[in-house]
C-alpha cells in the first residue's frame, strides 16, 4: 500500500474515534438527575466499560496504523552503487616474462694435433723424351709423353718396377705409364702400388735387324732378323734391298707367304706364320756377293704394317 493512502486512511478513522467519545459523553448520566434505579446503573456501567474497550481498541488501532504510516513515510535507505574501479584500477593482463631456461654449454678444448708423417709422392724426370703409353708395353698406344728434363709424380709400378705410373703431363686427371730405362725416380717407391694394366691391346709391330750372309745353293742370301713385338701373327713379307752407299736400289722388292726361316743359318723357304712375341729370321737373295761398301737397307715393310717406334 502506498505511504499517502494510508495517511489518507487515517484521518477519517480519527474523526470517527473523536466523535465516537462525543457520543458517549453525551450519554453519560448527569450529576443532577435522578439517581438511576439500580438496573439503569448496571446498565450503564456495563455501556460505559464497553465504550472504554471499543475506545482503547481504537486507540491502539489508530496507535498501530500511526507507526505503521510512520514507518512506511521513514526514509527508505537506498543502496548507493558500488563505486566502480576507475580505468586506472583496473587490472590488466599481466604479461608472461619467459623464464629463461639454462642451458649448459661444454667446450672442448681440442689438444694439439698429433704430427703424422705423410710420405712424399715420388717423382720422376726423363732423361730422353719418352712416350707416355695407356700401358706397361710398347704394343699399347701412346696417350702422352715426358719431355727430356721434364718431371712428374709417380703414382704406381708394375710387378717388375720396369714401368712407371706416373701423372699424364699432357692430361690433367690422367696417369699413363713411361719406360724406367729411360727415366730417374727420386722418393721412396716400396710403398707404391702394383698396378694392374689393361688387357695387351691386338696390334702388329716388329722389330728387325741384319744378320748375316748366307749362301744357299749357290745363292747369296741376306738375312735379317725380325722380332714380331705385337699380339698379332705375320703371314708374309716383302723385302727391298737398297744400296744407302750409292742411293740406289739393289734388290727386289720381293714378296713371300713363306718367309719366316728359323736361324741366320737356314734357308728359304720358311714358316708362313710369325705369331705375337715370337723371333725368326727372313733371307733375301741377291744372286752375288755384296759390292765394297755396300750396306743393306734396314726396311723390312711387312703388309700394310707401320715401322717401330724407337722411344718405347
Amino acid at each position: 500500500m502506498n505511504i499517502r493512502h494510508l495517511h489518507t486512511l487515517a484521518k477519517p478513522l480519527l474523526l470517527l474515534m473523536t466523535m465516537l467519545v462525543v457520543a458517549l459523553a453525551c450519554n453519560m448520566p448527569s450529576q443532577t438527575s435522578e439517581a438511576p434505579d439500580e438496573d439503569a446503573a448496571i446498565t450503564a456501567a456495563a455501556e460505559t466499560i464497553q465504550a472504554q474497550r471499543l475506545q482503547n481498541t481504537l486507540e491502539a488501532q489508530q496507535e498501530m496504523l500511526t507507526q505503521q504510516a510512520q514507518t512506511l513515510q521513514a526514509p527508505q535507505p537506498t543502496q548507493e552503487p558500488s563505486a566502480l574501479p576507475s580505468p586506472e584500477a583496473q587490472l590488466t593482463p599481466t604479461e608472461t616474462v619467459p623464464v629463461p631456461t639454462f642451458t649448459p654449454v661444454f667446450t672442448h678444448t681440442p689438444e694439439p694435433p698429433t704430427a703424422t708423417f705423410t710420405p712424399s709422392i715420388p717423382t720422376i724426370i726423363a732423361s730422353v723424351d719418352t712416350n707416355c703409353r695407356s700401358g706397361p708395353n710398347k704394343l699399347y698406344p701412346r696417350v702422352g709423353y715426358l719431355l727430356a728434363g721434364q718431371q712428374s709424380t709417380v703414382h704406381g709400378r708394375n710387378d717388375s718396377n720396369t714401368w712407371w705410373y706416373i701423372a699424364n703431363p699432357n692430361r690433367a686427371g690422367e696417369y699413363c705409364w713411361v719406360w724406367a730405362e729411360t727415366t730417374t725416380v727420386s722418393g721412396n717407391v716400396a710403398g707404391l702400388p702394383v698396378i694392374t694394366p689393361p688387357p695387351l691391346p691386338k696390334v702388329a709391330d716388329f722389330t728387325l735387324s741384319f744378320s748375316n750372309l748366307h749362301i744357299c745353293g749357290g745363292v747369296g742370301y741376306m738375312i735379317f732378323r725380325v722380332e714380331n713385338i705385337g699380339t698379332e701373327s705375320f703371314w708374309s713379307s716383302q723385302i727391298t734391298i737398297r744400296d744407302m752407299t750409292h742411293d740406289t736400289g739393289f734388290s727386289g722388292p720381293e714378296d713371300s707367304n713363306t718367309p719366316f726361316i728359323a736361324s741366320p743359318g737356314a734357308c728359304p723357304p720358311g714358316a708362313k706364320e710369325l705369331e705375337g712375341g715370337k723371333i725368326a729370321y727372313v733371307a733375301k737373295g741377291i744372286g752375288m756377293s755384296l759390292p765394297s761398301g755396300t750396306k743393306p737397307d734396314r726396311r723390312f715393310p711387312l703388309w700394310a704394317l707401320p715401322g717401330p717406334d724407337r722411344r718405347a
